[in-house]
């Protein structure tokens, strides 16, 4: 937490500003992590179970209001068999994620091999691992949304 907010409180009046409690600075500092964050990111993705290929088309939006970040974006994902097809993607705001559950999400496209997968905690790397069933070796577009909290 900082000592001094990174905006001006009311000036309590005769005396320096150093006069301001220091529980005040600490509400203020308090107050101030609690304001929405928001910016865009490149995953660095890595391609784990039957991944030929992932690539994102444009970055991905991601916005954090106190300790909870949610993200959105788009993954192109190119199997290299059938089966569950599984790729990690790096988080935004690091967080210690302990457990599947630590993180979660869903993924749909419009493509019917491959209409639906999920988005849990990789805990071991502090990533999302993107998930879903591959019918063919044909690329899909995903649009990927998620949810963790900074732990």
């Amino acid at each position: 937490m900082p000592t001094t907010p990174a905006f001006e409180l009311p000036y309590p009046g005769p005396g320096s500003p150093d006069n301001v409690p220091a529980d005040l600075y600490a509400l203020a500092g308090r107050l101030e992590e609690l304001l929405p964050t928001s910016g865009t990111y490149e995953p660095t993705l890595t391609l784990v179970d039957r991944a030929a290929s992932a690539t994102t088309p444009a970055p991905w939006l991601w916005s954090r209001i106190g300790d909870i970040v949610t993200v959105d974006g788009q993954i192109q994902i190119t199997p290299s068999t059938t089966g569950q097809v599984s790729v990690d993607a790096s988080l935004p705001v690091p967080s210690n994620l302990a457990a599947n559950g630590d993180l979660s999400g869903v993924m749909g496209s419009g493509v019917s091999s491959a209409t639906a997968g999920l988005v849990v905690a990789y805990s071991i790397q502090d990533r999302a691992r993107l998930q879903f069933v591959a019918a063919s070796t044909t690329a899909v577009y995903f649009g990927v949304h998620f949810a963790y909290r900074v732990i």
